[in-house]
């Protein structure tokens, strides 16, 4: 029998849940910072991906994650 040495990261990298956490981080981003913009900028990218790599299970604190690490010194 053959075995895989799979990482449980891994496995929720690409899982459902992960991807529609990742979508609705986009969509409360671009509610707050999008500008009106047809599409996101990178910076929205990048925060939406690095809030659900670092394992968030809700969007409950985004903004204020955004806020503190995206948009600088005001």
């Amino acid at each position: 029998m053959m075995t895989y040495d799979i990482n449980v990261d891994e496995m929720w990298k690409y899982s459902g849940p992960k991807i529609q956490l990742f979508e609705e981080a986009l969509k409360i981003l671009i509610k707050h910072y999008g500008k009106g913009e047809d599409y996101p900028s990178k910076e929205i990218f990048e925060c939406a991906n690095e809030w659900v790599n670092k394992g968030q299970m809700t969007c409950s604190g985004l903004v204020k994650y955004y806020d503190a690490y995206y948009t600088g010194p005001k």
